[in-house]
């Protein structure tokens, strides 16, 4: 007796739901495998739909990545507008809000974060248009750096220059984070890291045009931000 074969998952998607699926599925590759680290084919399995069916959504799996791109980056953007709006409207605050954004983001978008900023490569191993879509949450830092050199809290400078130096540190706790790694003792013991807003309170202290003592600042290694307002 032939045995019966299951039905296509195919036709329970509607026409809008196959991309939807198609995206998530894709995500969670990624995170499982530290990287955009499949074919269209292996993910069509995945989601249970024939092969044909991705390329009616997305021409290639560059195509596939551009949206999840996309995606990311109107994610990270209501990131950066929900921790503006929660804190206090100083243009410091406004700035530090956005470094715990951008930690906060990559912990709960993991697939995102990877592809966003550790692993996408376009074409002839370009960076794609990744810049494009980078483009406004950039200019939300960029703004608020700005904001703090108007009210005289940080030093004169091109604010290209200074987002490119407040970017490394909370890209490093992130990536740290996003990747479950930790920081131990030589005894074994794990290693606190810092919360994402007394990191930016440090980050900046360089550029501070008055900037904390050394009592202030070493009391952030002892009690958190909260010693450094």
């Amino acid at each position: 007796m032939q045995a019966t074969q299951p039905p296509a998952k195919a036709e329970s998607y509607h026409h809008n739901d196959l991309p939807n699926a198609l995206m998530q599925a894709a995500l969670e590759l990624m995170v499982s495998r530290n990287g955009p680290h499949f074919s269209l084919r292996e993910l069509a399995r995945t989601v249970g739909v024939t092969h044909p069916s991705v390329y009616r959504h997305f021409k290639d799996k560059s195509a596939l990545l551009d949206a999840l791109m996309a995606r990311g980056f109107d994610r990270l953007r209501r990131y950066q507008r929900d921790a503006q709006a929660s804190a206090a409207d100083t243009p410091l605050d406004q700035l530090f809000a956005l470094c715990v954004a951008y930690v906060r983001f990559a912990r709960e978008n993991s697939g995102f974060f990877s592809l966003m900023f550790d692993s996408y490569r376009g074409p002839n191993n370009e960076i794609g248009r990744r810049n494009r879509f980078n483009a406004g949450a950039l200019l939300t830092l960029f703004r608020g750096i700005e904001r703090c050199q108007r009210a005289g809290e940080i030093i004169p400078g091109d604010p290209g220059r200074i987002a490119g130096y407040l970017m490394l540190a909370p890209h490093g706790l992130a990536s740290y984070t996003n990747q479950g790694l930790d920081f131990d003792h030589a005894d074994g013991t794990s290693l606190e890291l810092m919360e994402a807003e007394a990191l930016a309170r440090v980050s900046v202290m360089p550029l501070l045009c008055n900037p904390p003592d050394a009592k202030t600042v070493s009391a952030m290694f002892q009690d958190g931000p909260k010693a450094a307002r």
